[in-house]
């Protein structure tokens, strides 16, 4: 921050505690922090009313030899004397609950129906009913596409009749008789 603006702010902070709520702490503070740029001497004023706490009982030399605190075994240490306590009374074992088994909608347990498909669970093709199916369609294929003839029939049949000429005095009316010219 500029200059211009630490006195900006430390007018707002001093109206604020005049005027509104004098025991602010907050605004106290950032009041001496913007005097202590602008103008020393009142920063020392304000600082002043601030309630710092003393250290006058700490000794550092102490402090400073002292192990540093683990704060995860402050919580171990509570458990161990809860543990304790509880070990120290007369402990039950827990009973687990029994919970009572829930059907699904419209199921009667009277009446469970047949069982569920214990292949189920196979994929489709090593299912036993599937293949009994696949052998199924495995006799139809053995007859062949449709239209088509096996070579011992066609021999028996005898030869093609695709290249004679139909006489045009075949009894009944041909195909075409019955319709109209397209287009003619």
């Amino acid at each position: 921050m500029q200059i211009k603006d630490r006195g900006f702010a430390a007018e707002v902070y001093q109206s604020f505690l005049e005027n509104i709520d004098g025991s602010d702490y907050e605004a106290l503070c950032g009041l001496v922090q913007a005097l202590s740029v602008t103008d020393p001497e009142r920063g020392r004023e304000y600082a002043e009313r601030l309630q710092v706490p003393s250290f006058d009982h700490l000794d550092p030399e102490e402090l400073e030899a002292q192990a540093i605190p683990k704060v995860g075994a402050m919580f171990s240490q509570r458990r161990r004397d809860r543990d304790e306590e509880a070990d120290g009374a007369a402990t039950k074992p827990k009973k687990k609950r029994k919970r009572k088994t829930r059907y699904p909608k419209g199921f009667d347990p009277a009446n469970p129906g047949p069982p569920p498909d214990p292949e189920r669970w196979l994929p489709k093709r090593e299912r036993s009913e599937f293949k009994k199916k696949m052998r199924k369609k495995d006799k139809h294929l053995l007859r062949g596409p449709q239209g088509a003839i096996t070579t011992e029939d066609f021999r028996k049949q005898g030869p093609s009749t695709a290249q004679v000429e139909v006489s045009k005095d075949a009894t009944g009316p041909s195909r075409r008789s019955g319709r109209k010219n397209k287009g003619k």
